[in-house]
Parts: structure tokens; C-alpha cells; sequence
């Protein structure tokens, strides 16, 4: 028997073939449909079967700086980011400083993101936006 595998948020992540009849939770022996185009399969436990979503947007671990950048200028926050990094002080200030000029790169998860968030009284989807954003930038 196949045993089919959901994740946290029931989108179907992987199958296990050919298992024996073993109790595996998030789980279910029902295939889910053909993969469609812009579609992930969900499992629905309300109606105990798979349906097709589109599928989530992923946020990237980390952009360019330069794309991050551009997207708050484009945005209209980037004097104020400018401001709030030079305004810092401390001990993590200088790092903080040195990254917002130097680095090539900056993660969702750095500390100098969720200082700007902070700062800008930001949500998670407000950030998320932003690096989604600067992801598409060619």
C-alpha cells in the first residue's frame, strides 16, 4: 500500500511506496489527483479526500541586497531605513551599519531585518512582500 504524507499546512509533501497497513500520522492511502499546473494537492480532513490549491509563494531565504534595496526606494521606505540603521547605536549598531552598507546579501531571518521591522511597525506579510518582491527583481 501507498501512503500519502501532508505537511503542517495538509499540502501532500511526499508518498511512501509499497509500507504496510502501519497507523503514520498525516497520512492517507488515497492518491492525490495529477499534478496540475499552479495547483499543489491539499488534504482536506473535513472531506476526507485531496483538492487542488494553488500553489503558496515561497519566501526566499535571502535576497540580493541591491534588490532589497530597490524595493523600498520603490516603496518609499528607504530614507527611513537609511535613517533608523544610521541612528542606531551600541555595540550591535556597528555590525548593523557595516551590513546595510557592505553586505551583498541579507536573510529574512537576520537580526538587522527584524530591527527595520521593528522599527517600521511591520508584519511578518509586510516582510515577506518585500523579499518576494525583491526575488522577482531581474
Amino acid at each position: 500500500m501507498n501512503l500519502y504524507h501532508w505537511d503542517k499546512n495538509y499540502l501532500h509533501v511526499h508518498t511512501t511506496y509499497k509500507v504496510s497497513n502501519a497507523a503514520i500520522p498525516n497520512t492517507t492511502s488515497i492518491a492525490p489527483p495529477p499534478a496540475q499546473a499552479g495547483k499543489v494537492s491539499k488534504w482536506s480532513p473535513s472531506v476526507g479526500t485531496w483538492v487542488q490549491v494553488d500553489k503558496p509563494v515561497e519566501v526566499p531565504a535571502e535576497v540580493a541586497m541591491w534588490k532589497a534595496k530597490s524595493i523600498l526606494e520603490v516603496q518609499g521606505y528607504l530614507a527611513t531605513a537609511d535613517t533608523l540603521i544610521a541612528q542606531m547605536t551600541g555595540a550591535d549598531s556597528v555590525v548593523a551599519k557595516h551590513k546595510w552598507t557592505h553586505a551583498t546579501v541579507v536573510g529574512r531571518k537576520d537580526t538587522l531585518v527584524a530591527d527595520i521591522q521593528t522599527a517600521m511597525g511591520w508584519t511578518d506579510e509586510v516582510v515577506d512582500g518585500i523579499f518576494i518582491a525583491a526575488a522577482n527583481l531581474k
